[in-house]
């Protein structure tokens, strides 16, 4: 199940954010964040956090972010991202980038 979803800029912050049946803290998109900045960027898309995974994908100028528990399968989680971006990329056009995503939500 999928707990939580973060968007984030490409200077790590978060754009968007939602959260199904729990809340999960912020500090996970720090976590995530730190370990790129550590890594120049070759984070692994599949990280063990707590007593679940963080899943995550870059496309474009943004990084999508899902907080999940183990139960439910990790490519089905990247495919549900990936296919939030294209809807993101038909709705914005390109490109899509944190100018785009605050200038529609906020």
């Amino acid at each position: 199940m999928i707990k939580s979803i973060f968007i984030l800029s490409t200077s790590g912050e978060v754009l968007i954010e939602r959260h199904f049946r729990s809340h999960t803290s912020r500090a996970v998109t720090s976590h995530y964040w730190e370990l790129y900045n550590k890594y120049s960027g070759e984070v692994p898309p599949i990280l063990s956090f707590g007593d679940g995974h963080i899943i995550s994908i870059q496309r474009d100028h943004a990084f999508y972010l899902a907080v999940c528990s183990n139960e439910i399968p990790p490519l089905l989680v990247i495919e549900f991202l990936h296919r939030i971006a294209s809807i993101f990329l038909q709705y914005f056009g390109e490109p899509v980038d944190d100018i785009a995503i605050k200038d529609n939500f906020r």
